[in-house]
């Protein structure tokens, strides 16, 4: 699912930036990729318990905050601009 949106995503983002930065943005772009993924696992952990069966509790509100920032990603790729000959 997520390979899905990331090429479209990475075509997005690369056309933004003239070729000779191109390596620099898209390693800039990598480790901020990975700095959100950390933050959201870690905000998921502080999220989700466990019941006293065993069952995951509060799991939805994880669903809800990913749908959340998909939308708000997507509102925002509007602001991206390809570079002429990019």
């Amino acid at each position: 699912f997520v390979g899905g949106r990331m090429s479209p995503a990475m075509a997005l983002v690369t056309a933004s930036v003239e070729p000779a930065r191109r390596g620099s943005f898209m390693s800039l772009v990598s480790s901020a990729q990975q700095m959100a993924s950390a933050l959201a696992s870690s905000m998921a952990g502080a999220i989700v318990a466990r019941g006293d069966s065993g069952e995951l509790l509060n799991f939805h509100y994880v669903g809800y905050l990913a749908v959340f920032f998909s939308l708000i990603a997507l509102l925002m790729s509007r602001w991206l601009k390809p570079q002429e000959g990019a």
